[in-house]
Formats: structure tokens, sequence, C-alpha cells
């Protein structure tokens, strides 16, 4: 009997589909059915889908099986759970067979996952498994006809899951087993070596698998089978080593004869790196991680650390330990994601893990809040609220945990109904968000006027709390929202919004612990919305005054920089904004008024560096002060209407007066000071049409004048086009604005674009006032970007209506010690686009280049690709006319940088300059290197 759990894959028989805590009447392989059920206890369901999968079923089960799961232990689901199989046969004997994958995302590691019966235990790691399963064998059941297991979580394991379950019914006739045939093995990269063998016996117990290293012997065993076993992948093997297996059949009768010996000399063995688990760091502390990976002790391992924020260190002891220093600075707060350490040997194979590091205020506790639908789960420190079909009067969230993981006591309430949950928020995939995306994409809203309360309880009188708001919304619609607490009003507009937060500061709770938000809808809006709400707790005069948190540089321009921060005082006097010039000295540049989150600084310089600081006053005393940040003006900007003749701009747009088709060249953009310069553009594939029904505000209040916001290129769903833009300087750094807009799409207008092989989003449903800007953007050795659009998932259609070319000189200059003479004041450096140095690493296959050798080459080039394990890929070799003159499909890659030779045996690859372009067929990410060919 196969049995798995559904969330939101559909499969037909033999599998069972298990939907709730009770299944009964399951049917068997033959599609017979029988009395036999599967119980879940306690109480307990909420199943999900980020398993693993293969992309053509080739795991152990199908990819709708493995993708599947039921977990335990997080997100309040209990610690230890039971799954009993009900309706067996007293008499008879059962073995239970467990497959459990996971591969999701808000963990670094998911761990292992034991099941237990009696007094047999069986563990399953379950981090990216597509293979492998245990099973409990010769299982008795109970008078009642029930085996029950109990599910735990090994040590350091943060959630426990279960996918499917087979139960076999196992068949005596007093005899032993038949032999099994056609013992085959195979290396596997990164898993080990799969033995393969038919399964010749109609009555084993299961399959015992033995291995040596001499062919003579002698064989220990390995691994015990369940029943019905066909195949076992060893993990255990050391690189470059032979071995020898053999394999027979069990059952209580006797054993089977062996098979016939098979030997296997494996693969060099990809490094093992213990995990890092997630991280929670004071910002006035220091902490030292150690790292350890190990190999074949003939080989030697070197460790490397990516995604690092400025304030953490790695230093490689060249014996495969490795030490993390981790020293946070005052005034540094936020989530670090995807921090990454790697494992090389000298054949190249890789191994790394990742981890996430929390920095907390030393004097203020967090309990953070996510309002969600429940599609859009967000990781820890985050309480998920999830909503179901309604936000009712009374929906709840109890026992909350602070960013320390420690509970709280406090309750969140719906005190009155919410209209719905909302999946609108702002996805832009850019590095500008201030919290993951499962926070900023989900929330409640509401149409009507009337007020929406939000009552929060266990607080503690003694303490005072800060209460943070955010919504989102990925349109340019109002939402417009008042929240209001102790006869105090904050208002946030989440239009576009993916950093903005506002917050009232120093509430007494009433003596009861409690405390009510008033939530209204401002006038003109069309939603009133919340996404999260975060409250901070700290004891009165711990501080006498909060510095700013979250400082961040939300605009650029050529002359001016626009900062933001997150006011955390309830009795500051004012603001002090400081400045340094490309790394010298700060002074102070600005005093602003109380209760100031924002400014921007005009009449610089172009292509210009800076550093900032933002402290708070009260009277004569002076707060910490906050992170600083990098920012920079442009050189120049150009600017570039995608429009035809009938959608004009006014200078400095340069409007493309475009024809429907490919290969038209615009060349000498002016710039925003109406210069000619070098840049251009090349329409290297076709859009499906224009679309000329953007946002039209009648009075050019939009982020770009009506003109350039009417006429868009446009793409229909699944369909995907480039544009390149040529003439850029190689020295030189840009940053890309792109702008598109749709006035009457209902739904979502989102495009995917990328460039440099990485993949942001904008929703252009209504837009007239958000802009996606990508970053530090470096052409290739030609002086070109590609930029390649597509419609998302579930989008109507894509759109591209603007593009903007920011050039500025890059430096590498580091921020200066703060002003004044205050403790701790360092300051670590936040990057322009990120939120209190909150930091994506990208995949190796978006941030490793390729390379080629000899480069010139005469008959054979050698291509490096990097790649993550299981890769597919596409490598073509393109001539300077675009032709196609070698191209190859590679499938399986390992982990790290895999080889490539082209041969030139039948001199197809005459001398010339080529473009070597590998497509991630898994991703649909491309990377280029140009070669020669003498």
């Amino acid at each position: 009997i196969f049995a798995r759990v559904k969330y939101a894959n559909n499969i037909g028989a033999p599998w069972n589909t298990l939907n709730g805590v009770t299944s009964t009447n399951l049917k068997d392989e033959f599609n017979n059915t029988t009395p036999i059920g599967i119980n879940f206890s306690p109480n307990w369901w909420l199943p999900y889908n980020a398993g693993p999968t293969t992309g053509n079923n080739s795991g152990v089960y199908p990819d709708a099986v493995l993708n599947d799961f039921w977990y335990f232990g997080y997100y309040g689901g209990p610690e230890t759970a039971n799954v009993s199989v009900t309706g067996l046969n007293p008499a008879g004997k059962y073995n239970l067979t467990f497959y459990a994958g996971s591969v999701f995302g808000s963990v670094s590691d998911n761990g292992t996952t034991n099941y237990t019966v009696g007094n047999k235990t069986v563990s399953l790691y379950v981090q990216n498994n597509t293979r492998n399963t245990v099973s409990i064998n010769d299982l008795v059941p109970d008078a009642n006809g029930t085996i029950t297991v109990n599910m735990s979580k090994a040590a350091n394991t943060p959630i426990g899951y279960l996918n499917a379950l087979v139960i076999t019914s196992l068949y005596s006739d007093g005899t032993a087993p038949a032999a099994p045939k056609t013992l085959a093995a195979l290396n596997v990269p990164g898993e080990g070596v799969k033995l393969t063998w038919a399964d010749a016996a109609y009555n084993e117990g299961g399959y015992e698998v033995y291995r040596s290293t001499n062919s003579a012997g002698s064989f220990s065993l390995l691994n015990t089978t369940s029943s019905g076993a066909t195949a076992y992948t060893d993990a255990t093997v050391s690189g470059a080593t032979q071995y020898f297996y053999t394999v027979r059949a069990i059952n209580e009768q006797g054993v089977s004869a062996f098979t016939d010996t098979i030997s296997v000399t494996t693969i060099n063995r990809i490094p093992q790196l213990a995990p890092i688990a997630d991280l929670q760091v004071k910002n006035n502390e220091n902490r030292t991680i150690n790292v350890t990976a190990t190999d074949d002790s003939t080989d030697q391992i070197v460790l490397t650390a990516s995604g690092l924020p400025s304030f953490v260190t790695f230093v490689d002891n060249g014996n495969g330990t490795g030490v993390l220093n981790i020293q946070p600075t005052s005034n540094l707060l936020g989530t670090f994601q995807n921090l990454k350490i790697t494992a090389k040997d000298r054949s190249d194979s890789s191994r790394s893990v990742s981890f996430n590091l929390f920095v907390v205020d030393a004097n203020i506790s967090s309990t953070l809040v996510n309002f969600t639908s429940g599609d859009n789960v967000a990781p820890q420190p985050w309480n998920n609220m999830v909503i179901g079909y309604l936000p009712f009067a009374g929906t709840s969230i109890g026992n909350l945990k602070n960013e320390a993981n420690v509970n709280t006591g406090i309750t969140v309430t719906l005190t009155d109904a919410w209209q719905a949950a909302s999946t609108t928020g702002q996805r832009m995939r850019n590095g500008t968000e201030l919290y993951p995306e499962a926070v900023l994409r989900t929330g409640i809203y509401f149409t009507d006027n009337n007020n929406h309360r939000i009552t929060v309880t266990g607080l503690n009188p003694a303490k005072r709390y800060n209460f943070q708001f955010l919504n989102s919304h990925g349109t340019s619609e109002s939402v417009l929202t008042n929240f209001t607490v102790n006869g105090q009003t904050v208002s946030i507009n989440g239009s576009y919004n993916s950093n903005k937060t506002v917050q009232i500061n120093g509430i007494v709770p009433a003596a009861n612990g409690q405390v009510v938000i008033d939530v209204t809808k401002a006038a003109g809006a069309v939603y009133g919305m919340i996404s999260s709400l975060v409250i901070q707790s700290y004891t009165p005069g711990a501080v006498s005054t909060f510095g700013p948190a979250d400082l961040r540089v939300t605009s650029l321009k050529t002359t001016s920089v626009s900062l933001q921060w997150q006011d955390r005082a309830n009795n500051e006097t004012g603001y002090e904004v400081w400045r340094s010039n490309g790394g010298g000295s700060y002074s102070l540049l600005e005093t602003l008024p109380a209760n100031a989150t924002a400014y921007i600084n005009t009449g610089l310089n172009r292509n210009s560096n800076y550093f900032y600081v933002v402290r708070a006053v009260n009277g004569a005393s002076r707060s910490d002060y906050s992170n600083a940040v990098k920012a920079y003006t442009y050189a120049s900007s150009v600017s570039i209407n995608m429009s035809t003749s009938a959608s004009i701009a006014p200078n400095p747009w340069n409007n493309l007066n475009w024809q429907l088709g490919v290969g038209s060249v615009w060349n000498n953009f002016i710039d925003d000071r109406l210069v000619p310069t070098n840049v251009g553009m090349v329409q290297t594939d076709a859009f499906d049409g224009l679309y000329n029904a953007g946002v039209n505000t009648g009075n050019n209040s939009g982020i770009y004048p009506d003109k350039v916001m009417a006429e868009n290129f446009g793409l229909f769903p699944g369909a995907t086009a480039r544009i390149k833009i040529t003439g850029l300087n190689y020295s030189k750094t840009y940053d890309f604005d792109i702008f598109a807009s749709a006035q009457e799409t209902y739904g979502d207008a989102t495009a995917a674009y990328t460039i440099n092989g990485k993949t942001y989003l904008l929703n252009a449903n209504r837009n007239k006032s958000g802009i996606l800007v990508i970053s530090g953007i470096t052409p290739d050795e030609n002086g070109e970007v590609v930029l390649r659009v597509t419609t998302h998932t579930g989008s109507s259609f894509g759109l591209l209506g603007a593009l903007v070319v920011n050039s500025y000189d890059a430096t590498t200059a580091t921020a200066p010690e703060a002003p004044g003479n205050i403790s701790n004041a360092r300051v670590a450096v936040a990057t322009v686009n990120s939120a209190v140095e909150t930091h994506i690493s990208e995949s190796p296959d978006a941030t490793a280049a390729l390379s080629a050798y000899p480069n010139p080459f005469a008959q054979t080039l050698t291509v490096s690709v990097p790649a993550h394990m299981h890769d597919n890929i596409q490598l073509s070799m393109i001539d300077v006319s675009g032709k196609v003159v070698y191209q190859k499909r590679y499938d399986n890659l390992s982990e790290g940088n895999n080889t490539i030779r082209i041969q030139n045996d039948r001199n197809a690859i005459v001398s010339g300059t080529y473009i070597i372009r590998v497509t991630y067929l898994n991703s649909n990410e491309q990377k280029i290197i140009k070669v020669i060919k003498r």
C-alpha cells in the first residue's frame, strides 16, 4: 500500500492521498480496497510543497510524492508526533518504509527525522533527499491491528517530516527466499555508489547489502532494506577507492545465496561540511563559530566564505577547519540571509552550507508578526498569523516568540473582522527589501471606512513598547492606512513599498497588559492594509534616547541622495544628519525636527561618493549613531522611452519611434544634459507587440511623464525577448531603472527582468510611481549589457516601458569612524540597496564566471562551467554573425566547476572570434565568455 501526503500535487494509482489526520480504506497496489487506515496524532495537519524534485521523476518516488510533505515541530506544530497504521491483521507481519525530503528554504539544513516503533528506530536525513528511504521490518500489530510510529527530530534538527509511507504485508510459506539477480553499481556524484538488483523472491523480508575493499573478503553488512527493495545508495564511500559488493535476500526461514560480487572504483569524493545553524547575535557582543569539513585523508580542503556582511570575517585554518568571527556594531540591526561557507578539494569538488544571521538590539526585544494567508510563511524569527478563508473577528495568534525564540506570552487578536487576505505585496528581488518576501507579499485588508481593531495582550505594564507597522502593495493604488494607539496616529502608504515602516513609540500598556490598535483607511485610499506588526519592548531608563535604525539610501540622482531611517525614540527633540565626502571625516550636515524619518541631500557633485550616519538629539544629550550607509551620485543618466511616434516624450528622453521587428539599432542617445553619448540599443529579439494603455495621470504627476508611461514593449505569457544596451564604458558601473505601466489590468502584470544571470521583478499593474532599480551592473568586454524580459508566472503579460541607464565610478572607500566621543562608535557599512546590511548572497551559478583555456585556442578548448548539483546546461558556440557552430546539452552536472572540452575534429570552427554561451536549463539563466580560435 502506497500512501503520500498531499498539499498541491496530484498523482494517481497506486498512491493513496492523505488529505488530513485520518485516512481509511486505503487501496493496495492492485486497486483493491482494504480495511487499512492511517491516523496522525495529535490533531495537527498543515502540509506544504517544499520537497525536492528531480524534474524527470527519477527519484525514489515520483516528483509529486517528493514535493509534498507533512511537518511537525515548527510553526506551532507538535515537537513529536505519532502516525498509526490501523486495520492490520494482528496475526500478520509488516514492513513500514518511510520517505521524507525537504528543501524548505527558511532553515539552512532541514536535518534528520527519526521513526520509532517499539525499540526499533530508523533515521532519515531529509535535506534535498530524492533517493533514500528507511524501513522498520517484521513488525507485528497489536491485538487491535495497529502499529504506532513515533516521529521525532534528531539533535539540532529544526523540523520533522513525512512525505510518504509504504506498508508491505509479508508473505511466509516456510521457505527461504530466492537470491536477487543482476546486481549493478553506478557512481552518483555527490551521493555515493548506487546499487541496483532484480527482486527475484516473492517472500523476502528484506535484502542485506555487503561491502568489502577486497574481492576475497572480508565483507561487512552495510544495510538491511525492506522487502521489495531493488536499490540502495552507499553514501559512506571514500573517493578513488575500489569497492566490492554483494547482496542476498532474507526472511524468517533463512537466507538466499549471495549475488555475484561486483566491483566499482569511486570518483572523487565531495567534501562533507558540518551544517551551521542559524545564529542570533546581540549588537554589543562578539561571537566566534567553528567550521569543520572532512574529505578523504589524502585530499586537501580549502574553505571559503561568501555573502558575508562587513562585520563578519572568516579564517581558513588550512586543515579542514575555519573560524567565523562576528563583530556587529552599535545600532546595527537586521537579518543577513544566505551566508555561505564552501569546502573545495584539489579536484575542484565542492560542497556548501548556508545559514542566516540575526543581529538584534541589546536593549530592545522584538516580536515580529506576519499576517499571511498561509502560502507565504516567513522564517524565524517571524510569528505567522495564518488567516483562513476570511480574517474573522477573534482570529488570533498566541504565545508569540521574540527574536531570541523565547515565548513572550503575547497574543495578537483581530478584534474586528477584516475583509480578506492580500497577496499583492511588493516583490522586486533587488536587495531593497527590509523583510523577507513572504512578509512583504501578503497581508490583510479592508475597503470600508470602519475601524478595524487589533488587540495585543500579555504585555508587561512595567515595560515600554514601540509598535512598528508596514504595509506593501505592488501597484500605485493608494493603501494609505492610519494606525492609532493611545491617541497617537501614524500613517503609511504601502504602494510599491518594500522597506518603509512607521511606528508609535513609548507606549505604556494598561494595567491588564493590553494595548488596542485602531486601524482605519485614509481618505482617498483604495484599501486599508497591514502586512506586518513588530512589537518592540524595553525597560524604561535603560537607554536615555534610542538611536535611529535601518538608515538606508532610497534614491540616487546625478546631484542628490535620498535617505530614510526608523525613528525608535519617543523623547527626541530632533535628528542630526552627518556626511563624509569620499571617506573623509564626518561633518554635521543638517539638524531636523523630532519624528523626522527622511532627508534629501541636494546640490551634490556628479559622480561622487558619500557616507552618511544619523543620530537622535534630546536636548544636550545624543543617541548612538545609526549604521552608516554608502551612497553615490551618477555621472550621467540616459533615459530611453520604449515608444512609437505616437508618444514622444520631452527632452532628455530618447524616443525610439519603434517599429515591430528584430534588428533595430539606435545609437548615440543623449544624456540628462542633452549631450550625445556612445550609449545605444539593439533589439535582438522580437516583442509580441506594443501595449499602449499605460497609466495617464492627465497632468504628468507620475514618476515619469505621461508620454513615457503610455506605451510599452509587450509580451504574451510564456514569451521572452531581449534588448542589448551598447556603447557602455567597461570601466564604469551602471544602475538600470526599469519602468512599465498597465492601466486596465486586473490581477498581475509582473514581468521578470534578467541581467548578468540574475532575475528581478516589477508589477506594471496601474503603475505610475514604482521603478525597479538594478544596481552594480558591469558591462562585458564589448561594453554591452543584455536585458532579458519575460512574463512572470501567473502574469497576464510582460511589459517594458522605459529604461534609464545611470553611470558612475564605483569606489572601494570604507566608512570612517563615526564622529563624537560615544561608546562603541564603530559603524558598519550598509550598501545602497541593503536593509541594515540585510544581505542575500547569490547562488554560485549567478556569481561564478565561465572560464576557458587556452584562449586563444588551436584545436581543443576547455570550458570550466560553475553549476549546482544535477544542473542541466546547453553549451553553444556562436560566431560574430550569430551562427551557432557548436551546440551540445550536458546533464546532471556536479556541484562546483565542471570541465567541458570542445574538440574541433572536423575543422568546423574556423579562425575568428566566438561567444561561448551556457544556458542553465533548470533556471534559464545564461553566462557568456568570448574566445578566439587561432
